[in-house]
């Protein structure tokens, strides 16, 4: 009525006369307001009871199976309430993309959704899927029996492994009254018999959905983890890190920040510890805090800091007090030029200053000692520290006097020191000989690179080592660098009795040849972690010999070879050697021109016996072609090494761009079985503890299970390995 009523109006608003009258126009226009505010209220009734019933009868038609994207609820407002807006532009009429949504929540729906089967696509949320076979399974029979569950099993049932475990007993017991309630929620399509869909199918559908989902929450807190890794390795994160470990050791102390502020200590040993978090440049940030941390952190003219790093010895005893002072590094590089400039009162005011420390660490490197204080004379008379555990005088000039007088004077402090570096210096068989005498088997760590050793230091290391082994055997053979001694195959006769007892031995840039290289294999022990032979001058014999000893190595974990005259053959018996020793991390044959196409192609016929993870070879500048490469990536796909984290470096190769990158494409990480969705995946979840299993091995053919392997967890219960098709 209200719609013919409308037509009248506005054709009578439209073609009567003018003559009528405005009475009667104003009549007209009366009337058509009120029928059109009636028949805009009518509208909005209707597209509500139409919604309504659209969700009522929503499981009832394939229909909704989707929807549209709901508009804004400004614009629906605007659209019930009727108001338009001539001068906007006209909205557009093209349809608005779907989105598949689920058949019980009507909620969208994403990867970890489970297809119903009723043959139609229908699909549901895993959570929804589960609550829905719980709540039908848990449903009392006609005659008032109790249905395949209990309520009490629904209401603590969950999401998780143990709720398929239990959808499953239930599913294989329950009636045909239960199944027949078991209906598609959209089309009411029955469950199906065990002939056309089998119940296994079904819940390996459950548990694949379950997998995905526990997938995704493994990601996101994967993604949370880097993002707080990120955010607290930065500098101000480290300096919040030890400002809080200052506070807790001032609890330890029964004080609080204010009462350690505000209290008068008589001592600067409890303001050392509890600032020994802290470098000199954040302690002077602290004392800018307020008046009484500036009383704590500075005495006079002095700071208290224990770890300290300055760019000259000058601003040491200038700046720092001596009895706190822990950790001290000189090195000219972080200073200015004006600090550079050092004479002989420096020397002494800094042996005097040095006189009165406890230091642990001291390091000094780059400051050309030996023309300030010739023969290292006043530094060794400040050196009677029983603190000291560290001493570095690389690159000083230091001479054989000099090495004397520092040996003398630690052997008098009774110091037990652990590390001795002296790199980049002038020191030959006389000072070494001296320099040996430290520590009574506490020097574990020993730098001499860079020096003039020769072989006759070789002799000397080997004779008052030697009786020592027995009873020693211990820590002072534990870290040697002796490279760049000219060392050569005098030397090596020496050094092979020892070096089955060193822990890192580092012999590189010295002229070894091919008999240096043969005695040293034939000393190699199982305590070695480190060789470093590079630019040794080792042949094929030398690497022969080193290939057919490597086993004994059993520890390595690092043989660095770059720079030599390996060949193939060469290469090919250290490839047999290391392929025994699962402890091997990084091998270094890069330079070895030698090597060519045939050195990597007999690498690519050993590839397959290497089971190292992590492992990094690096082929660098080795004279090899396509071809080789071509090789080497068969090897590659026929035994993947993807999972065990490799990388093979091939730099400054004459090769194309896409053979290295075959080749890096062929070890790159891929996501785990549980992530991918690949083919022939294996979920490993253990179905007594629902844990994973931490075992790679592959196990036994179930004999229950058709499609299933079994492994062992870490509570030795057995896993069913589920191999699923997901392509």
């Amino acid at each position: 009525m209200f719609c013919v009523f409308f037509l009248l109006c506005a054709i009578g608003d439209r073609h009567f006369s003018p003559s009528w009258g405005l009475p009667c126009r104003a009549g007209l226009g009366l009337l058509f307001f009120r029928a059109r505010v009636g028949l805009c209220m009518s509208t909005r009734s209707a597209r509500l009871t139409r919604a309504n019933s659209a969700k009522q009868t929503v499981r009832s038609s394939r229909g909704f199976g989707s929807r549209p994207d709901r508009t804004s609820r400004a614009e629906q407002v605007q659209v019930d309430r009727g108001i338009t807006h001539c001068e906007e532009k006209r909205p557009d009429t093209s349809p608005a993309p779907h989105r598949e949504i689920c058949a019980i929540c009507l909620e969208s729906l994403d990867d970890c959704s489970f297809s119903y089967p009723c043959g139609q696509g229908h699909r549901l949320h895993y959570g929804c899927m589960v609550h829905f076979l719980g709540s039908v399974l848990a449903l009392p029979l006609s005659d008032d029996t109790p249905g395949p569950l209990l309520k009490e099993q629904v209401r603590d049932l969950g999401n998780g492994w143990k709720a398929i475990g239990v959808l499953e007993v239930a599913l294989e017991i329950m009636t045909h009254e239960t199944r027949s309630r078991l209906g598609c929620p959209l089309c009411r399509c029955p469950w199906p018999e065990e002939d056309q869909v089998p119940l296994s199918e079904i819940i390996a559908q459950l548990r694949l959905c379950r997998t995905r989902k526990v997938a995704k929450l493994a990601m996101k807190l994967e993604t949370a983890f880097q993002q707080v890794k990120l955010r607290f390795d930065e500098r101000p994160e480290v300096s919040h890190y030890r400002m809080g470990s200052g506070f807790l050791r001032l609890e330890e102390n029964l004080h609080s920040a204010s009462s350690f502020l505000s209290h008068q200590l008589t001592g600067c040993h409890s303001v050392a510890q509890i600032l020994s978090f802290l470098d000199a440049r954040h302690v002077t940030n602290m004392s800018a805090a307020c008046a009484a941390s500036h009383r704590h952190c500075w005495a006079g003219t002095k700071l208290r800091a224990p770890n300290v790093k300055v760019g000259s010895v000058r601003s040491a005893f200038h700046r720092i007090l001596p009895a706190t002072a822990q950790i001290l590094l000189v090195d000219p590089s972080l200073g200015s030029a004006m600090c550079r400039g050092l004479s002989g009162l420096d020397v002494v005011a800094f042996s005097k200053w040095l006189n009165g420390s406890s230091m642990r660490e001291l390091t000094m490197t780059g400051a050309d000692w030996e023309r300030l204080d010739p023969g290292a004379s006043y530094l060794a008379s400040s050196l009677q520290i029983r603190n000291l555990r560290l001493l570095d005088l690389s690159h000083n000039g230091l001479t054989d006097l000099s090495a004397q007088n520092l040996a003398n004077a630690l052997a008098r402090s009774g110091a037990a020191l652990e590390v001795l570096t002296l790199e980049l210096n002038f020191i030959s068989q006389q000072g070494f000989e001296s320099l040996l005498c430290l520590g009574a088997g506490s020097v574990h760590s020993w730098g001499f690179r860079h020096n003039q050793l020769g072989d006759e230091s070789c002799r000397i290391l080997a004779k008052s080592l030697d009786p020592e082994i027995s009873k020693l055997g211990k820590r002072r053979l534990e870290t040697w660098d002796l490279r760049t001694n000219s060392i050569g195959a005098e030397g090596c006769k020496f050094l092979a009795q020892l070096i089955g007892h060193m822990v890192v031995a580092r012999l590189g840039c010295n002229p070894l040849g091919d008999y240096g290289g043969e005695q040293l294999a034939n000393g190699l022990g199982p305590k070695l972690r480190i060789l470093d032979l590079r630019q040794a001058q080792l042949g094929e014999a030398a690497t022969l010999a080193l290939g057919r000893k490597l086993r004994e190595a059993s520890q390595l974990e690092e043989l660095l070879l770059s720079g030599n005259e390996i060949g193939p053959s060469g290469v090919q018996a250290l490839a047999e050697g290391w392929a025994w020793i699962s402890t091997l991390r990084f091998v270094d044959l890069s330079g070895n021109g030698h090597i060519g196409n045939e050195g990597v192609d007999l690498i690519a016929d050993e590839l397959p016996f290497w089971q190292q993870a992590p492992f990094r070879l690096s082929l660098a500048s080795i004279n090899c072609e396509e071809k080789s490469t071509r090789r080497l990536a068969q090897a590659l796909r026929k035994n993947p090494r993807h999972h065990r984290q490799w990388r093979i470096e091939l730099q400054n190769n004459p090769l194309p761009t896409h053979a290295v990158l075959e080749i890096t494409r062929l070890l790159e990480p891929r996501e785990p079985a549980i992530f991918s969705g690949r083919r022939n995946l294996f979920s490993r979840i253990c179905q007594n503890c629902f844990a994973f299993s931490t075992s790679n091995s592959i196990g036994t053919v179930a004999p229950k299970q058709c499609f299933c392997m079994v492994l062992p967890c870490s509570q030795d219960h057995n896993i069913p390995l589920l191999v699923e098709d997901l392509s």
